[in-house]
């Protein structure tokens, strides 16, 4: 007998996901890709899935030192640590079922509140600056999970999410931290 979806109870279960994140915008031309690790907790009820997860990314510099020059006399440069991010997240999606109720995907948003850790050092026409910056941002964005029923109780996610700040209270990447995550879950249903 093979394996497949019921959806007239509810489904709970944990995840472990391994993410590609691929950072995007202002933070993209100064961080290289990092894999993002992520648990997490889900419920599957007829036609909603929620969620609720931990993840941690850890982006290197694609360089030591990032010159500027905005003007004449407007120079200098900036030397920065690895980017860390930590995210407590919640989701929802609708759950689209396909025919052969092996696998579903689900469509949905997401929010996140991000402790970001950065270390930076300015020098600017002969003054110099360090900052660290040690803040929480909240993040959402669109989500994609199309999900294949392994066994009775062991399900795999292909995972795919953009992530963009909503509220930050710095402005050291413009707009913000932006991101594309790509990854692969597993998931042990109860």
């Amino acid at each position: 007998m093979m394996a497949h979806y019921s959806f007239s109870q509810n489904n709970p279960g944990i995840y472990l996901s391994v993410n590609y994140d691929l950072p995007l915008g202002t933070m993209g031309q100064l961080y290289n890709p990092a894999f993002n690790y992520e648990i997490g907790v889900r419920n599957t009820k007829t036609f909603w899935v929620t969620e609720a997860y931990l993840n941690h990314s850890n982006f290197t510099t694609k360089q030591d030192i990032f010159y500027f020059l905005e003007t004449e006399d407007t120079y200098g440069h900036i030397t920065s640590s690895d980017l860390k991010l930590t995210s407590f997240g919640m989701s929802t999606a609708y759950l689209i079922i396909p025919f052969n109720k092996k696998f579903t995907i689900d469509v949905g948003i997401f929010l996140s509140f991000t402790s970001v850790g950065v270390d930076l050092y300015y020098e600017d026409n002969g003054s110099k600056l360090t900052r660290e910056i040690d803040t929480i941002s909240i993040g959402g964005g669109p989500k994609v999970n199309i999900n294949f029923l392994l066994t009775d109780h062991l399900n795999l996610s292909i995972n795919n999410r953009f992530v963009s700040t909503l509220i930050d209270d710095t402005t050291v990447f413009n707009n913000g931290v932006s991101s594309f995550q790509s990854g692969i879950a597993l998931e042990y249903r109860f």
